[in-house]
């Protein structure tokens, strides 16, 4: 990819579902740095350390994802609707401070949503913009994507810190769609220690 950029056939480089241990592995022998690393960010999988890691090294985050989508029932563990299609959503489930799953969660985002009069993915998509994330939102209906358009608005502090920690103060909790585990053999993912 450098060499690509020697040669003016590009200008920038990105990269693509790089954990915080592979992009220092890539800071230390890169000699151009990357502008942007683009990975699944959404309120139920936050990712607060890569964020933290890509900003402080001026390494723009963009959120594939950002509404949680449905997940890959082939590629995950995890089976079952994503934060918007839940119908926890819907029905208003309340459930202890001490969530065991996430309906409270769903419950609070649609609270923000009424409470701001949008819906919950303008709430969703307004708060990943505040983070100083871009989001690449995927939708099929015209309704939606105009819709989604709409998101560049304030929330008010508590509401914005309430969504950031929605899966526990750094994120603990957070839950991803795409899980490389079960196809590739390792965690491709993981913040601790880099895997092939």
């Amino acid at each position: 990819m450098e060499k690509l950029v020697d040669e003016g056939k590009t200008k920038l480089i990105g990269v693509s579902n790089f954990s915080t241990p592979k992009l220092k592995r890539l800071l230390g022998v890169c000699r151009i740095h990357p502008v942007v690393n683009q990975v699944e960010l959404h309120p139920y999988f936050p990712q607060k350390g890569l964020v933290e890691f890509c900003q402080k090294n001026e390494i723009h985050v963009t959120a594939y994802s950002p509404l949680g989508c449905t997940p890959v029932p082939y590629l995950i563990e995890r089976r079952g609707p994503g934060p918007l299609e839940d119908p926890t959503v819907r029905f208003h489930t309340v459930q202890s401070i001490h969530r065991v799953n996430l309906k409270a969660d769903r419950f609070q985002i649609n609270q923000l949503a009424k409470k701001y009069s949008r819906t919950p993915a303008q709430v969703i998509l307004s708060h990943m913009i505040h983070l100083g994330v871009s989001v690449i939102p995927k939708n099929n209906s015209r309704g939606r994507i105009s819709e989604n358009f709409d998101c560049l608005f304030e929330l008010e502090q508590a509401d914005y810190k309430l969504l950031g920690n929605l899966m526990g103060a750094r994120g603990e909790r957070g839950v991803r769609n795409l899980e490389t585990r079960e196809y590739l053999g390792f965690d491709n993912f993981n913040e601790e220690v880099e895997e092939p």
